[in-house]
């Protein structure tokens, strides 16, 4: 074995948790740039708690199974909010339409979570002009039918369906 394996075997021993972290991540990183020895295990991979130190494709990975733990637990409107804006980050755009359009209509940001739905819906590149209004009609019908009447006009109004606007 390795010096760095005897270190690691021995703050192992006397279970200290500084001297562990800090001979996995000299391990890693000796063994990334290819300054290893040849009779050295290969290092595990990185401890999430090491965000900050991996590629970039890891950190995704990281926050992105973070965000998908928080929102299959959330049950507070900051919660939501917190995994709205980091699928949004991770450009997991429909996902953050689906939780923008599944807030409470009761909620005091209901209009405005619609709104923001439509507008990341535009903004994203599709291939057909029809999908981005599905979502813009979708929200405007959602709007009148809770109450929010002069919003869901204005958002008819905005993808030229007037007349269906004028409806209401």
């Amino acid at each position: 074995t390795s010096t760095i394996d005897r270190c690691l075997l021995v703050a192992n021993l006397f279970n200290d948790p500084w001297e562990q972290r800090f001979w996995r991540l000299t391990k890693y990183y000796l063994h990334e740039y290819g300054s290893s020895t040849e009779n050295s295990t290969p290092p595990v991979p990185l401890l999430p708690s090491f965000d900050l130190l991996v590629d970039f494709k890891t950190f995704e990975q990281i926050h992105l199974e973070r965000t998908i733990r928080r929102d299959i637990k959330s049950s507070t409107s900051s919660s939501l909010t917190y995994c709205i804006d980091s699928y949004i980050a991770l450009k997991q755009t429909d996902r953050a339409i689906q939780l923008l359009l599944d807030s409470d209509p009761n909620d005091d940001t209901y209009a405005l979570n619609c709104i923001k739905a439509c507008l990341i819906s535009t903004m994203q590149k599709q291939t057909t002009e029809t999908s981005k209004n599905t979502v813009t009609k979708l929200v405007a019908t959602n709007l009148i039918a809770n109450g929010k009447v002069d919003e869901g006009v204005q958002l008819l109004c905005t993808i030229d369906l007037c007349a269906e606007a004028c409806r209401y």
